[in-house]
C-alpha cells in the first residue's frame, strides 16, 4: 500500500515538473512576445523586421578583404589590418550599440565575422591557427564592471569559435583609469595611455603570433602602448586586428 502510494506522489510530481517547465516556457514566449510588440527591432541600414542587422546588409559592411594600414605612432605593431572604415554610419552605428547601449548581440555577430576573414587571412599566410593568440585590448575594471564586458573580450571569444585560436583574455591588464579617448585631441591621445597596462597571465611559449584584438583604432596608440608592454616580455611578432579605422 506503501508503495503505491510513493508510486502515486512521484507520478504526480513528475506531471507537476512537466506543467511547471511547460509554463516557464508559455511565459518566456508571452515575454517575448510581448517586448516584440512593444519594441519591435529593425535592422539599422534598410529597416527590414526581425533584426538590429540583416544578413545582406551586414555583409555589405566590411571590405573583400582585411585592408592593412600604416601609422607613424604603431612601432610596437608589425602589422595592422583593418575590416571596415568608421565612415561606414551603419557599422559606426552598430559599434555604438555594442560598446555604450550594452546590446552584446551585435559583439559577437560582428566577433564571428572578424574570425571568419582572420582564419581566411592566415590561410593565405601559411600561418597556423594554432600558432596564434588573440590578446583583447583590456578595460579598466571599473568600467568593466559599469558595462558589464569589456567588447573586446566578446569579439576575441567569438572570433575564437570560428577556428583554432587560443585566447590570452587575461594577458594584459589595464592598471590605471584614463579619460575615454575620443574625448581627446591627437597629442593629448598619445600620451594618455602611457603605462597604463600592465602584464597578466601570459604563454610561456615567445614565438607565438601575437594578435591584438581592438574594435575601433584612431591613433593607434591603444595597440602601440599594449603591445610594448608584450614585447618587454619578449614577444617578437604582434599584430593589430580592428573592425574599423
Amino acid at each position: 500500500m506503501l508503495e503505491k502510494k510513493s508510486s502515486k506522489i512521484k507520478s504526480q510530481a513528475k506531471i507537476f515538473s512537466f506543467a511547471e517547465k511547460d509554463f516557464r516556457w508559455v511565459c518566456s514566449e508571452i515575454k517575448e512576445l510581448f517586448f516584440d510588440l512593444m519594441f519591435p527591432v529593425f535592422c539599422q541600414s534598410c529597416f527590414k523586421y526581425g533584426e538590429v542587422i540583416c544578413e545582406e546588409c551586414f555583409d555589405s559592411l566590411f571590405f573583400g578583404e582585411p585592408r592593412e594600414m600604416s601609422f607613424n605612432e604603431l612601432l610596437n605593431v608589425e602589422r595592422l589590418f583593418c575590416l571596415s572604415s568608421m565612415e561606414n554610419k551603419i557599422l559606426a552605428r552598430l559599434i555604438h550599440l555594442f560598446k555604450y547601449q550594452y546590446v552584446e548581440d551585435i559583439g559577437k555577430k560582428i566577433g564571428k565575422r572578424a574570425g571568419s576573414l582572420l582564419k581566411e587571412s592566415l590561410k593565405k599566410r601559411r600561418i597556423e591557427p594554432r600558432s596564434v593568440v588573440l590578446v583583447p585590448v583590456p578595460i579598466h575594471d571599473g568600467k568593466k564592471r559599469f558595462r558589464g564586458y569589456n567588447q573586446c573580450e566578446v569579439l576575441v571569444e567569438a572570433m575564437a569559435s570560428r577556428g583554432d585560436f587560443e585566447t590570452g583574455i587575461d594577458w594584459l591588464v589595464k592598471i590605471k583609469k584614463t579619460p575615454a579617448q575620443m574625448s581627446l585631441t591627437r597629442k593629448q591621445r598619445l600620451g594618455n595611455l602611457k603605462d597604463s597596462f600592465r602584464l597578466g597571465f601570459h604563454e610561456p611559449d615567445r614565438d607565438k603570433l601575437i594578435i591584438l584584438v581592438d574594435d575601433v583604432v584612431t591613433t593607434g596608440a591603444t595597440l602601440s602602448e599594449c603591445a610594448l608592454v608584450l614585447r618587454k616580455a619578449g614577444y617578437k611578432r604582434i599584430w593589430g586586428w580592428v573592425v574599423a579605422g
